[in-house]
């Protein structure tokens, strides 16, 4: 029976994610995204993968018919989680499912945001703007769909931001107290 399995790799994930392939076994290298602007053209926002685990792979194979062997003498395979002389553990299939999952909310939730044709904060909107480490609130003024920005107030200067950058705050309503 094919199950999952975690593999160590010895430098990058091209050339052993080309000879599994090659020998015929599944794999996956589980990405997140984030979002960049090309260096030259500040206007396209794209979402860059970047390896989620690095320095592992997961790979299907069946233990019970000796595949593993193939796998661990395959060029730039360190080899199995966990090492030898214990027997490799299976990932199981819905941890797969759950990261293949992840990968394709995080792309879709990054390429949503940069093709959106109306603004997603309302104008007059508090909004977080985060860029590293610095954190500021302000009020969105306009949106500029072409440029995936927000233009926002924050104290008396005004802002372009990527949508990426900003996270909507919820106003607090005033309570009165009697």
């Amino acid at each position: 029976m094919n199950q999952w399995y975690a593999i160590t790799l010895k430098a990058g994930p091209f050339v052993p994610a080309r000879g599994l392939r090659e020998q015929g076994f599944r794999i996956f290298l589980p990405k997140r995204f984030i979002p960049y602007r090309p260096p030259g053209d500040a206007r396209r926002l794209l979402a860059k993968p970047i390896l989620r685990f690095d320095g592992y792979m997961f790979v299907l194979a069946d233990y019970t018919t000796g595949e593993l062997g193939p796998i661990s003498n395959t060029r730039g395979v360190g080899g199995f989680v966990p090492q030898y002389p214990a027997a490799p553990y299976p990932i199981p299939a819905d941890v797969i499912e759950d990261l293949r999952a992840a990968e394709d909310e995080e792309y879709l939730s990054i390429t949503e945001r940069m093709f959106l044709k109306t603004s997603p904060y309302p104008l007059g909107s508090k909004v977080r703007v985060m860029r590293g480490t610095e954190e500021v609130y302000g009020h969105v003024l306009a949106y500029r769909p072409n440029r995936a920005e927000v233009q926002v107030l924050v104290g008396s200067a005004v802002v372009f931001v990527s949508v990426l950058e900003c996270q909507a705050v919820e106003e607090q309503k005033e309570v009165a107290h009697v």
